[in-house]
């Protein structure tokens, strides 16, 4: 059990590290992009801003490169350009350890539980509206801008209007609706219908899993902010343009709401008119500044800058190739000299065929207990001999390395440094070990290898 936990959570460590690294990267960008939008209209920041939160979602997933940080090549000594040394490279074991919780288990484990935790409060706060919406009474808005689809319901219990619902949309208003003036009225049902027409309850829970994936990276939460502000900024923009108000009508109208709201009923789940304070504080200062200054139009940019920001989620969202396969150095250049020097017996060193022995299962050696109570560990090495059905049938500790030069003579032989209370378990595990047979030709042969294992204590 703990040690399939250690697995599964090695392999969500690897992905996890190069996932948040991308989209910090990526956040980055796109905050260095808006320093220099200052500017820009709410809209374009919003899409944006959209489009980072859609890469947020996306794992590293596109096998660009082909490059493999997960598994290891394992050399002994191998002089550089000398293919005669190959056999003494090896497939990767896994490291044989105590049978203990590893720290990626316990970060993976608060992972779970954090999300586990900010889903809970989601729902928590999402039944609470749906009892506000129950206890509401249906009203019906005489505004030429609002469609039969869409509902609103006054709640006694709420002070700022809400828009909640995915496929059935639904207005929620305070109390104190048929108090506020006419045309109040019109600027908040107008707000309300826009977020509804602008898709933005979908991207209200798209940012939510976001939050949930990623609650660990404050970038993430400075994203999670601008979206709730340019969300905010761009339905004004729209309400703005669909009525006779002026900025400054409008942001009475905002101040009027917020005046209104006795506590802070702000809740993730929803899209409300006022939002936070914080949030209507930079809303209020776009408007202000829109009509005392002319905002550049960025034409271009609103038709350019999108496009070239989802072409860069596949760069920003590559894979590495993680692979259970042994990774081999193959040689090259290797004359049929040297094969008919190398072969003895019918016995052909692993890198002289053309298709390469592929391990198919990895025993994971026992850690004897003596060898641990005395804080043995190290690297034990094992030559095997793999026949054609891709058995082991012959695995030996390795004593020694014989280095050759471009002729084949030997040069000189290195000793291994040898943990003689490990080497047995490393034995019986290489023996259980299974692979598909290397072949030449398409014919199946047998072939010589080096297994390296490495027992360590943690």
């Amino acid at each position: 059990m703990i040690e399939t936990l250690n697995q599964i959570s090695s392999s969500w460590f690897n992905t996890m590290v190069l996932f948040e690294l991308q989209n910090s990267i990526f956040i980055g960008l796109i905050l260095m992009i808006l320093f220099f939008l200052k500017r820009g209209p709410a809209s374009l920041k919003k899409s944006l801003i959209l489009i980072v939160l859609f890469k947020t979602i996306i794992p590293p997933s596109f096998d660009l490169f082909n490059i493999n940080i997960t598994s290891q090549t394992f050399f002994l000594p191998l002089a550089a350009g000398n293919f005669r040394n190959a056999e003494n490279v090896s497939s990767l074991i896994p490291d044989i350890s105590e049978n203990l919780i590893t720290f990626q288990s316990w970060l993976f484990g608060f992972w779970i539980f954090g999300m586990f935790v900010l889903a809970l409060i989601i729902v928590k706060n999402q039944l609470k509206l749906r009892l506000m919406l129950h206890s509401g009474k249906p009203i019906y808005c005489n505004h030429e801008v609002t469609n039969s689809k869409i509902r609103f319901f006054i709640s006694k219990q709420i002070s700022n209007p809400f828009v909640i619902g995915l496929t059935r949309p639904k207005v929620l208003l305070p109390g104190n609706w048929e108090q506020l003036e006419p045309a109040l009225q019109k600027s908040i049902v107008l707000h309300e219908v826009n977020h509804i027409k602008a898709n933005d309850l979908f991207w209200n829970y798209l940012k939510l899993l976001s939050l949930i994936l990623h609650f660990f990276n404050p970038l993430n939460w400075l994203l999670v902010f601008l979206c709730d502000l340019y969300m905010e900024m761009a339905c004004d923009d729209l309400t703005l343009k669909n009525s006779e108000l002026t900025p400054k009508h409008y942001i009475k109208n905002i101040l009027t709401v917020a005046e209104s709201m006795a506590a802070n009923d702000y809740c993730a789940t929803t899209l409300n008119f006022s939002r936070t304070f914080k949030i209507l504080r930079h809303r209020i200062s776009y408007q202000l500044k829109k009509e005392e200054e002319k905002m550049r139009n960025f034409k271009m940019l609103n038709k350019i800058l999108p496009f070239l920001l989802v072409v860069l989620i596949i760069p920003f969202s590559w894979q590495c190739q993680n692979s259970d396969k042994p990774s081999i150095q193959e040689p090259v250049n290797t004359s049929a000299q040297d094969a008919d020097f190398e072969i003895i017996n019918n016995l052909y060193p692993f890198y002289m065929a053309d298709e390469k022995p592929v391990m198919l299962h990895k025993e994971r050696p026992v850690y004897p207990d003596e060898a641990r109570r005395n804080g043995v560990s190290g690297l034990v090495v094992i030559t095997v001999t793999i026949d054609e059905k891709g058995n082991v049938i012959e695995a030996v500790p390795l004593k020694e390395i014989k280095v050759k030069d471009e002729s084949g003579a030997i040069v000189r032989v290195q000793k291994v440094n040898r943990h003689f209370e490990l080497e047995p378990a490393a034995v019986q595990a290489a023996l259980k070990c299974k692979f598909k047979p290397a072949k030449i030709q398409g014919k199946p042969i047998k072939v010589k290898m080096n297994i390296p294992f490495r027992f360590r204590l943690r």
